[in-house]
């Protein structure tokens, strides 16, 4: 008899508990069910957890790979096999797995809703970035890509008008812009952070994503806005703390 070889991993989630089986549903319909080397797929629960199984078998039979996924916080991911199995084939299954999870995970951050506060200032509706606003953020966090455009279209327009003082204003421009831009970012934010309020207060809340649209028809902005005053009211506003 051929001992069985075995390889156990972790996915990282943020997902909660309500969404577990959810993702191992998902795995089961947009990956699973859509390449017919998977088979015996099943979801039963042991010791309180749900589990996913099935099996990965080669085309031509030399080989099959027994896959076991617990979700939890991290995912537990195990798979065993008779050797021989070459690697890639591991690890694409590793790294398919891995994308799946990713996709899911965005599909639910999509039906978030996050309620935002600083102690002490009004409730101010959730809303959309403008245009302004996401070019101005953009352009001093995340990647620099954007900061470099505008510097290379500001040198271009500088050059034309200076000639050769170009280089010495490039230098300053710059060094004003990354010396101001938490300045231009505070300015473009929706809270002031002050010395006596010094704390911002984030509750997160993942709608069903079945629920997703039926809720925003239903219900609208309006009542995202009573929400926040209702929370806030009732914990901050209240004294009760948080």
């Amino acid at each position: 008899m051929v001992d069985l070889q075995t390889m156990s991993f972790t996915l990282d989630t943020e997902l909660i508990p309500i969404y577990y089986k959810g993702l191992l549903t998902f795995i089961i319909q947009s990956y699973l069910k859509k390449d017919e080397t998977f088979r015996d797929i099943n979801i039963f629960e042991r010791e309180g957890e749900n589990v996913l199984t099935f099996l990965s078998l080669d085309k031509d039979g030399k080989w099959s790979i027994i896959v076991e996924i617990i979700p939890s916080s991290p995912i537990r991911v195990k798979m065993s096999w008779e050797p021989p199995v070459p690697n890639e084939i591991l690890n694409r299954l590793k790294e398919d797995l891995f994308i799946n999870v990713q996709i899911f995970e965005e599909k639910v951050r999509k039906t978030t809703l996050y309620f935002t506060w600083v102690e002490g200032q009004e409730i101010i509706p959730e809303r959309l970035s403008s245009g302004k606003h996401k070019l101005t953020y953009r352009l001093f966090s995340e990647s620099m890509l954007l900061f470099y455009i505008v510097f290379i279209a500001a040198s271009i327009f500088l050059f034309y008008i200076f000639g050769p003082y170009t280089p010495i204003l490039l230098v300053v421009f710059q060094f004003l812009l990354v010396l101001f831009s938490g300045k231009i970012i505070e300015r473009t934010g929706d809270w002031y952070i002050t010395e006596k309020n010094p704390y911002v207060h984030i509750l997160q809340y993942q709608l069903p994503i079945k629920d997703q649209k039926s809720f925003l028809q239903k219900f609208g902005q309006d009542i995202l806005i009573k929400i926040k005053k209702e929370i806030y009211d009732r914990t901050l506003g209240g004294g009760q703390g948080t």
